[in-house]
C-alpha cells in the first residue's frame, strides 16, 4: 500500500485528560513506522495533506468544520473517549465528516455501536514514570501507607466521585489511623456549589493533604510516586488515565469494577469494588439526565482499604501484577497495534474503486436522494415507483463502501426488496 502521513491533531486548550490522552497517541506512533505530523487545532486553518487523526472531542471537531469547511472533504478519523454507554445525541452530527473512528476501551466502543461508520479499539499506552518521590516534603511519615486520587473539578462530579472516596477513607482511618489520603484536584472553584461547600469541610480532615491547581506532568507522576496505593471510585470512565498509570508504576489500586478500565483491572492485579447502575437525577452538557452512572457503597471500599494498608503481601503482589499486566500495553506495542490499524482502515478506503470522503459521499448522496423526491411526484404513479427505486440505489452506491458491516447488511437486504418492489395496481 501507498505510504501515508499521519496528521495527529490535538487541542491544548482542551481538558487536562483530553490532552494528556492525545500525547499517548503521539508517543505510540512517534514509536511506530507511520510518517506523523502534530499540530494544535488553532494552527489548522485549511486543509491538511494526508490523513487526519483528530484526537478532540465532538464539539471541537463540529467548531473546526464550521471554521475550515473544506476540512470536510478530507480524510477525518476521530481518536475518541466517552465514559457512558450512550454516546451523546449532540455529539453525532461530528459524525458525518469521520470516515472512521478509533477508540481506546471496548467501553467506548460500545457507546458507538450505532454510529454507522468502522470503529475499532486501540489502547492508550503506558508512559515511563521516573519522578522521584516528594514523600519527606509532603510530610508523610514512613509508616503513614498513602491512597492517592486524583480529578477535575470541571468534570461531571458523580464520573469521579470525589465524595465516595473522601467518606470512605473516613470510616477506614478510624480503623487504621497510619492512614492518609493525597487529593489532587484543578478547578476546585467550578465544581457544583453543593458539593464544593461538602468538600471543602473535608481539605482539612486529619490524614487528608489536599492540593489544587493546574502543576507540571513532573510534579503530577512525583506525587503518584510518593504514594503507596490508588483509589477511584469513579461512576464511569472512559478510560481512566490515573487509574492505568498507577497501574503501569507498580501501585495498588481500589475501584470501582466498571466502564473502561475494565479493560486492564481485574481481580488478580487490583481490588475492584462492586457497583449498582443507577440514572444521572441532573444532567450537564452531553451528560443527560438518565443515563447509567455506577454507584458504590462507600463502607465496602472502607474495608478494601484497611484491608490494602495491613496486608504488605496483599500490595506487593497486587502492584507487582498490574505493572506486569502493563507490559502488553508498552509505547511499542500500542505503537505497533495503532499503526497496523490505521493501516488497515486506509487500506480499505484507497481500495475503493473511486475513493472519496465520506462527507462528500453522503452530499452527493443526499443531492441525488432530492432530485429523485423532486422529479417523482410530476410523473404517473406507477412511474414513481421506478424512480424511488432509481434513487434508493443511488444512495446505495455511493455510499455502500463507507459504512460498517451491519450497514452493510441492512442496505443489501433494502436492495433485494427493491427488486421485488412492484407499482401499485391501482
Amino acid at each position: 500500500m501507498k505510504s501515508f502521513v499521519i496528521n495527529l491533531i490535538s487541542d491544548r486548550e482542551s481538558g487536562l485528560g483530553i490532552f494528556t490522552a492525545a500525547d499517548r497517541v503521539r508517543l505510540a506512533l512517534e514509536a511506530s513506522e507511520i510518517s506523523l505530523r502534530h499540530f494544535d487545532v488553532s494552527e489548522v486553518k485549511r486543509p491538511l495533506e494526508g490523513v487526519n487523526l483528530i484526537h478532540i472531542n465532538p464539539e471541537g471537531v463540529m467548531a473546526l468544520m464550521d471554521r475550515v469547511p473544506e476540512f470536510r472533504y478530507s480524510v477525518n478519523l476521530a481518536y475518541w473517549n466517552w465514559e457512558l454507554p450512550h454516546f451523546p445525541a449532540s455529539w453525532l452530527p461530528a459524525l458525518e465528516w469521520m470516515d472512521g473512528v478509533i477508540v481506546p476501551s471496548t467501553f467506548t466502543a460500545k457507546s458507538l455501536r450505532n454510529a454507522g461508520i468502522p470503529v475499532r479499539v486501540v489502547p492508550y499506552c503506558v508512559k515511563e514514570i521516573g519522578a522521584r518521590s516528594l514523600r519527606a516534603e509532603l510530610g508523610f511519615a514512613r509508616n503513614d501507607f498513602v491512597f492517592y486520587f486524583t480529578f477535575d473539578g470541571r468534570s461531571f462530579p458523580q464520573r469521579k466521585n470525589p465524595r465516595a472516596v473522601l467518606e470512605a477513607f473516613e470510616v477506614a482511618r478510624e480503623r487504621f489511623p497510619q492512614l492518609r489520603l493525597l487529593v489532587k484536584s484543578v478547578h476546585f472553584d467550578e465544581i457544583e456549589p453543593c458539593l464544593r461547600v461538602w468538600l471543602g469541610t473535608k481539605k482539612n480532615a486529619p490524614g487528608v493533604l489536599w492540593i489544587d491547581g493546574l502543576r507540571g506532568v513532573d510534579f503530577m507522576d512525583s506525587l503518584m510516586a510518593s504514594c503507596d496505593a490508588y483509589v477511584s471510585l469513579h461512576g464511569s470512565e472512559g478510560w481512566g488515565l490515573p487509574i492505568f498509570d498507577a497501574f503501569s508504576l507498580g501501585l495498588p489500586t481500589i475501584l470501582t469494577g466498571y466502564s473502561g478500565p475494565m479493560d486492564f483491572a481485574t481481580r488478580e492485579n487490583s481490588i475492584l469494588i462492586d457497583a449498582r447502575l443507577s440514572p444521572l437525577k441532573r444532567g450537564a452538557g452531553p451528560y443527560q439526565v438518565g443515563a447509567p452512572v455506577a454507584l458504590v457503597d462507600p463502607a465496602e471500599a472502607a474495608r478494601a482499604m484497611v484491608r490494602l494498608a495491613s496486608d504488605p503481601g496483599l500490595a506487593r503482589n497486587l502492584g507487582a501484577r498490574a505493572k506486569r499486566d502493563m507490559t502488553a500495553l508498552s509505547v511499542q506495542a500500542v505503537g505497533q497495534r495503532l499503526s497496523a490499524t490505521l493501516s488497515e482502515v486506509v487500506g480499505e478506503l484507497l481500495a475503493q474503486p473511486v475513493f472519496k470522503p465520506r462527507a462528500m459521499l453522503r452530499e452527493e448522496g443526499g443531492i441525488l436522494a432530492e432530485e429523485a423526491a423532486d422529479s417523482v411526484w410530476s410523473v404517473e404513479p406507477g412511474e414513481r415507483w421506478r424512480l424511488l427505486r432509481r434513487g434508493l440505489y443511488g444512495v446505495i452506491n455511493r455510499t455502500l463502501g463507507c459504512e460498517n458491516r451491519r450497514q452493510v447488511v441492512a442496505l443489501r437486504k433494502l436492495e433485494d426488496r427493491l427488486r421485488t418492489l412492484r407499482p401499485p395496481s391501482s
